[in-house]
């Protein structure tokens, strides 16, 4: 989606650098709602992990993949979903081929 939306910006840098740079602007304001919206994750999820003692990952029982998915169920499902839409498609794709689980791996096939 970024990679897109930069390309353009270049193409219209070319073409209208007062077009370019309103470009630039607006690429930069969704930069920051993307921070904001992960910072809010980061806030949702905090006490949840907090009242259950040490994590997954301090027991040595779950990787990144896990943490992930926890912290996205938690939160709120409209933080939830500004967090998912400004990671990477592969990024939740490789979490969930991370998992041996038929559904998932159904789910996956269906998705392709």
């Amino acid at each position: 989606m970024f990679k897109k939306r930069l390309s353009k910006i270049l193409e219209e840098a070319d073409e209208d650098p007062l077009e370019a740079a309103s470009g630039r602007r607006q690429l930069d304001q969704e930069a920051a709602v993307l921070r904001e919206a992960a910072s809010e994750a980061v806030a949702a999820a905090a006490p949840a992990l907090k009242a259950e003692g040490p994590g997954p990952a301090e027991r040595g029982g779950a990787g990144w993949r896990d943490c992930l998915v926890r912290a996205l169920v938690e939160m709120p499902p409209e933080v939830a979903e500004r967090v998912m839409s400004a990671l990477p498609r592969e990024v939740l794709i490789e979490v969930l081929k991370g998992r041996d689980d038929p559904y998932l791996k159904l789910a996956l096939m269906l998705l392709k």
